[in-house]
């Protein structure tokens, strides 16, 4: 081997080798301390008017939760810890015992919080589900 053929493989060697060791660490940093945070569901009404709030999260083929909340006028509260088994989720947010929406919600390093508000667009009231990614 020539001697421009072991400068420029030790040129190389010398630049892979960090980058290959440094996303190594990085891999093994995400997958040992990081865990994706838990499923947790945020209701708020900003309706003038109280409303009654039924949540339910099915997991598969499971319901993993079930309660119900009265909510007055611009009152928020939270469900506080679901689960923390990462996958998707089934949502079924039910208003007043007739108004019903379903959402997908996705626990992963990304996902975990679901915000759920009550609203009043012009004179009709309705739900609105939204998660966001980190």
């Amino acid at each position: 081997m020539n001697k421009k053929k072991k400068i420029g493989i030790t040129i190389v060697l010398t630049i892979l080798i960090p980058i290959v060791v440094f996303f190594t660490l990085y891999l093994y940093h995400v997958m040992v301390y990081l865990k994706p945070e838990p499923l947790r569901i945020q209701i708020t009404n900003e309706d003038t008017v109280s409303h009654k709030v039924n949540v339910k999260v099915v997991y598969g083929q499971k319901e993993i939760y079930n309660k119900t909340f009265n909510l007055k006028s611009k009152d928020k509260v939270s469900t506080g810890e679901i689960s923390k088994k990462e996958g998707e989720y089934k949502l079924i947010v039910t208003l007043d015992n007739k108004i019903i929406e379903t959402f997908k919600a996705k626990v992963g390093f990304s996902y975990s919080h679901v915000d759920v508000f009550i609203v009043n667009k012009s004179g009709r009231v309705k739900i609105e589900i939204y998660q966001i990614v980190h």
